[in-house]
């Protein structure tokens, strides 16, 4: 028997097509009205997302706007759970001037913060004033834009005359390479010169490029030797800084190498820039690391950590399968924390290493200055590893092995036909690698000859192939982790999706085969595998269209996909939208609910239905035109309810003197966007972030940076900041 109900805008049934994993309930997060567009998977292709730490929030591609967003043509979403359902708004802030160049407005390098409330973007369109419009898309401006609205143009010029000008065509094209979680502090490489210390490169600046750091609102050098001075051959980031000047097409997580340290403390970076070799071939370059605004060499002789490495360092190429990165190199992949990098060089650099001109593999620690040499890995290409990079993953330069490097000994994995060993994840100790093949894997199931995803367990010494399908099902296709956008499309992803939850015990994945009974559409559906319960169907099985995953949380209890299927009852448009599939799911019932009768409870799908709250049905888009203005907009008038954060919150008293919409967000906070009709007093509560929260419980307080932010349905929105210092 079909049991349905009528419910009200914001809340919808969820269908349970068969028995979710873990006691999963779907959510619907993008929003139900999206004017026509896509969530997730615009035309029916997977792009950039990133899910919150905590599962509380995903940014998506989207193509247009939908939710709060009052703009067409803004390319990604950031969705945040509250307690009665999912709102939506554009990441890319509105610009503040007339739109000339259209095509402009497309974002390149999309680069959210971890708590999603700030966001990184290059675009051809001016969004701070002086900033001088470009003329094509390819071009512009880095900026960070936040939840508030504001916007801020990270690569202002500092000096009067740059070379080459703000807005040339195809001059502009910056490229992050790493950053803080929060962005407050964001590194990145282009070729324009900014500062005074550039003045040395301004003649070659064109292939010379510089490395800067913005930090704090501060702009300043990033790429300075040890001596102060900068190359005039430029400087490069290690992992990023190739020849390959397009490279914020289809670079992958994988292709960053930790050259910034999750904490943002640490750069990793070589000079000169490899890219001044670009006609006689790559340019003899040393590596260094950048730390509390000071760099060391790292590339040095035994006994002289001042004496450069004759050779320099060797790079190796980038093993993530994709063509179009044929020409990515990587000089040095670092440690998550910072402490340590591994390298290559064809020098001697330690008592131990043979001086037979060979290229050999490092291990420079941090902390000690020093360099230990690792034999059995020459030539060879870390794709992932541990915190610490005590345990790494590799492929060997000549594609033909696929091994883990366990602190001195070594596991190989697979032998033959090893082009491809990417995407691949780790747990943060390494205990867990999770990573992608066409490769046989010997013990770890039939391949079927296609790219499936392995997961080996160092403590067991066992690698099982978690897609591979059951005996009698052949392999149709490749199966995929998140984030692998085919060829042609934008990429410049910086922080990896999760795919493997923070334990080791689950991961998800894509699959175009029927690895479950319930899987009967023939198309690309979502799964998990976990060690408890082996593999289980996220998706329905039953969409006419591929689903794709997007991301989960750190503990996994959040799988955030893509998909046509209606999985709620109010979601009938056919389109994409973005779901998350949540380990005790679902929100309250509203009173306004009431059972159906005859026609009015066929909907066309079969199985019992639960109800939850679906994603925000709002929407108050224009497409792609500036809103008309009505004159200036009053601040909101912030009141402090309470100076104090009690269990996990924070408490936030504004005045408004107009209706309109009331954000609150910052470092340490998970944002929270709230509409209200009418003028007059309001208390915001805000959630503390994971990191907020283990901020104030390991340093017994916290400050908080708040930035206060209100918006009209028209017209330009103001702000207003404020610093908290709290206790436990």
């Amino acid at each position: 028997m079909v049991v349905c109900v009528v419910v009200s805008a914001l809340v919808a049934p969820v269908v349970a097509w068969g028995a979710l994993p873990d006691g999963r309930v779907y959510e619907q997060v993008s929003p139900a009205l999206k004017n026509g567009f896509d969530a997730g998977a615009p035309s029916g292709t997977v792009l950039y997302a990133l899910a919150a730490g905590d599962g509380d929030g995903v940014f998506y591609a989207s193509r247009g706007a939908m939710g709060e967003a009052t703009r067409g043509l803004q390319e990604y979403s950031v969705s945040l759970r509250g307690a009665d359902g999912w709102q939506t708004r554009s990441a890319v802030p509105p610009t503040q001037v007339a739109i000339l160049n259209a095509g402009g407005h497309i974002p390149l390098w999309p680069v959210p913060s971890r708590d999603l409330s700030s966001f990184l973007f290059s675009a051809g369109d001016t969004f701070v004033a002086g900033n001088p419009e470009s003329p094509t898309s390819l071009s512009g401006a880095l900026n960070l834009g936040h939840a508030d609205g504001s916007v801020e143009w990270v690569t202002r010029p500092q000096i009067a005359n740059p070379v080459p000008a703000p807005g040339s065509i195809g001059t502009s094209l910056f490229q992050p390479v790493g950053g803080t979680p929060d962005l407050s502090t964001v590194y990145f490489w282009g070729a324009p010169t900014l500062l005074p210390e550039d003045a040395v490169r301004a003649p070659s600046a064109a292939t010379a490029w510089g490395l800067y750091e913005y930090s704090h609102g501060v702009l300043g050098p990033a790429g300075t030797l040890p001596d102060g001075s900068e190359d005039p051959g430029g400087v490069a980031p290690a992992s990023t800084g190739n020849t390959n000047r397009e490279a914020s097409d289809n670079v992958s997580a994988e292709a960053f190498g930790n050259q910034v340290s999750r904490d943002g403390s640490t750069l990793w970076f070589v000079s000169p820039d490899p890219g001044t070799g670009l006609v006689a071939g790559p340019a003899r370059v040393e590596l260094y690391v950048r730390r509390g605004g000071h760099s060391t060499l790292v590339s040095h002789l035994p006994g002289d950590p001042t004496a450069l490495a004759p050779s320099g360092v060797t790079p190796v190429q980038t093993l993530n399968g994709l063509a179009s990165d044929t020409l990515a190199h990587q000089y040095a992949f670092g440690a998550a924390d910072g402490s340590a990098a591994i390298f290559q060089s064809g020098d001697a650099l330690t008592a131990d290493a043979p001086s037979d001109g060979s290229v050999k593999s490092y291990r420079y620690d941090v902390a000690t200055n020093t360099v230990q040499y690792l034999p059995g890995v020459a030539g060879a290409t870390v794709v992932v590893a541990s915190d610490d990079a005590r345990r790494f993953l590799f492929g060997d330069g000549n594609h033909t092995r696929i091994g883990v490097w366990d602190d001195g000994a070594i596991k190989t994995l697979a032998t033959v036909g090893a082009s491809q060993v990417a995407p691949a994840r780790v747990t943060a100790s390494g205990s867990v690698f999770v990573f992608s093949t066409a490769a046989p894997v010997p013990g770890a199931g039939d391949s079927g000859g296609v790219v499936q995803v392995y997961r080996y367990d160092v403590a067991q010494d066992r690698t099982v192939c978690v897609s591979c399908p059951p005996v009698g099902v052949v392999a149709s296709g490749d199966a995929t982790l998140a984030n692998q956008f085919p060829a042609g499309t934008t990429g410049g992803e910086l922080w990896a999706p999760q795919d493997v939850s923070a334990d080791g015990g689950r991961v998800f994945f894509s699959s175009p085969d029927a690895l479950v009974s319930q899987d009967g559409n023939g198309q690309l559906d979502v799964y998990e595998w976990s060690v408890a319960g082996g593999v289980s169907l996220i998706s329905s099985g039953r969409s006419a269209r591929p689903s794709f995953v997007l991301d989960s949380s750190a503990s996994g209890d959040d799988v955030f996909f893509a998909t046509t299927e209606g999985l709620v009852v109010g979601d009938r448009d056919g389109s994409y939208d973005v779901y998350d599939a949540r380990v005790d799911g679902g929100f309250a019932q509203s009173d306004q609910t009431a059972p159906c009768a005859g026609d009015a409870c066929r909907s066309g799908l079969s199985g019992p239905v639960v109800v939850v709250s679906a994603g925000s049905s709002r929407f108050s888009g224009a497409g792609d035109q500036l809103p008309p203005a009505d004159g200036p907009l009053p601040s909101a008038k912030l009141k402090l309810g309470s100076r104090r954060v009690s269990g996990g919150r924070l408490e936030v008293s504004v005045s408004i003197a107009r209706p309109g919409r009331v954000s609150v967000s910052g470092p340490g906070l998970r944002a929270v966007s709230k509409s209200y009709a009418k003028a007059g007093s309001y208390r915001l509560v805000v959630g503390l972030s994971v990191s907020g929260k283990r901020s104030l419980k390991s340093r017994r307080g916290l400050r908080l940076s708040v930035r206060v932010g209100f918006f009209l349905q028209s017209g330009p929105a103001s702000s207003v900041k404020f610093v908290l210092a709290a206790k436990a």
